[in-house]
């Protein structure tokens, strides 16, 4: 990526090239073998797909913006569901994946 700053007075300066990599901070293909959120942004339903590398004890977490954990639900191994999201307001949540020594997340947009 490259990014062009202007200031006030219409001078501009560019930087980069930048390379965004491995942006959640771990090594997710350390823990998972995926983790699929979709669809984004989400109406009524979304399909939640996920899958450990190991078959240990995991839990999912959906929180809203302000950080208020909304729900959660334990799970070994793997887990894949549709999710009902019929009773959340409009907005930004983020549903998290923790295992015994990794929490993932992502983000999900609820459409009204």
């Amino acid at each position: 990526y490259f990014v062009t700053v202007t200031d006030d007075n219409g001078c501009e300066k560019n930087f980069g090239p930048f390379v965004v990599q491995n942006v959640s901070g771990i090594n997710e293909s350390a823990f998972l073998n995926h983790f699929k959120v979709y669809p984004n942004p989400v109406v009524s339903a979304l399909n939640v797909d996920v899958q450990l590398l190991q078959a240990q004890q995991g839990k999912i977490k959906i929180s809203n913006s302000l950080g208020v954990q909304i729900s959660s639900i334990n799970f070994i191994g793997s887990f894949t569901q549709r999710i009902n999201v019929d009773q959340l307001a409009g907005g930004l949540y983020f549903i998290e994946v923790e295992g015994q020594n990794f929490n993932v997340s992502r983000r999900f947009v609820v459409i009204k």
